[in-house]
């Protein structure tokens, strides 16, 4: 009987949040569900369905986007999910990824990003649909002992903080 009563009171706090919800900040509701101890799974299910997704239509490409006072973030899955197939995960409106890239296009192309800046530092944050592949730290191309951008033609260039060092032609790994 208890476990009911608890299950009653959330879908009851649940219910309220999202009456006014759609009239507070972000930040207001995330206090509401943590003080109305809602289940993390039920926050994410009400967080989506205050914020998210609207469906947009722009120069006739259909997509769906979650937002969050105006700007693209979903922190359980992409933002942005367009019609063709490319995928965008952006936090407060800037592209945003932790573990994996913030920006898989339809044709391959592969793009890191942390807090809009493009970074990885465990391998490439850009890898073109040619692949092409650009390494970089905090938004600058760099790399210590290896080339900081490879093209498929086996040129390569080394940059360190975003100056270009040199160029090799018959680059291989």
């Amino acid at each position: 009987m208890a476990n009911q009563l608890e299950a009653l009171s959330h879908v009851q706090s649940t219910f309220i949040v999202l009456k006014v919800a759609r009239y507070l900040p972000y930040a207001e509701v995330q206090e509401y569900l943590t003080l109305l101890k809602i289940p993390q799974d039920l926050q994410i299910k009400v967080k989506k369905e205050i914020y998210c997704s609207r469906l947009r239509v722009q120069r006739g490409e259909k997509r769906i986007e979650y937002l969050v006072d105006g700007l693209h973030h979903c922190e359980s899955g992409p933002a942005v999910l367009h019609s063709n197939g490319t995928k965008e995960w952006h936090k407060h409106g800037k592209p945003h990824r932790i573990g994996g890239p913030a920006i898989e296009t339809v044709r391959g192309s592969k793009y890191w990003y942390v807090d809009g800046v493009l970074h990885n530092p465990d391998g490439p944050a850009e890898i073109d649909s040619a692949g092409t592949r650009f390494w970089y730290i905090r938004g600058k191309r760099h790399r210590i002992g290896n080339p900081a951008v490879v093209f498929k033609n086996h040129t390569a260039e080394y940059w360190v903080n975003g100056v270009l060092h040199s160029k090799v032609c018959g680059y291989s790994e």
